[in-house]
């Protein structure tokens, strides 16, 4: 019986696999990587060639940083516990849960959701921007029919408006209903 084959990220070589462009590198082309330092539980730690062999963390070769392909991440401004932090950004693929359509989230996007606005880094969107947008939008107008909904005495616009949502909800019997009490209301 022939030997198991040891995985590549578990060798103990002096080259690790770019998670961006799947280079295998030796330790003088991530200067970059190599050497930057997070908080783990309260310790500062530095990334090493063994932490890049892992597969734990998302980084990238020096070249892919250079050229454009990659984003240096900043691993103070991130949120994780359980999961390290991003030392680099790079384009992703994924598959929207809604549409069935692949999208990329961009490296730019992620710095900004994991810096910016402070996501944990461990999340990733499940939807494409354009279905992101459509259930805002979806959002935003339920909220708005609530409020127009709990008026006690609403004048003709609220209820021309609630007849325009209803409509854009697809509900094209409670959109006339409405529309008739604000005519009523309006004469």
């Amino acid at each position: 019986m022939p030997a198991k084959k040891t995985p590549r990220y578990l060798r103990r070589e002096s080259r690790a696999v770019c998670t961006c462009c799947g280079s295998s590198l030796a330790s003088g082309t991530i200067k970059r990587t190599l050497g930057l330092s997070y908080s783990s539980w309260g310790n500062e730690r530095s990334i090493t060639l063994d932490d890049l062999h892992t597969g734990r963390f998302r980084w990238a070769c020096d070249r892919c940083l250079k050229e454009g392909l990659a984003l240096p991440a900043n691993p103070v401004k991130q949120l994780y516990c359980d999961h390290e932090p991003y030392l680099a950004y790079c384009d992703w693929k994924h598959a929207c849960r809604s549409c069935k359509r692949s999208f990329i989230f961009t490296a730019a996007e992620q710095k900004h959701w994991y810096e910016t606005l402070g996501f944990w880094v461990q999340s990733v969107p499940v939807r494409c921007p354009d279905c992101r947008k459509q259930l805002r939008r979806r959002k935003a107008l339920n909220t708005e029919l609530g409020e127009l909904l709990k008026l006690k005495d609403p004048d003709a616009s609220s209820l021309f408006r609630i007849s325009a949502i209803y409509r854009v909800m697809g509900n094209e019997a409670k959109a006339k209903r409405y529309e008739r009490l604000a005519k009523k209301i309006a004469t």
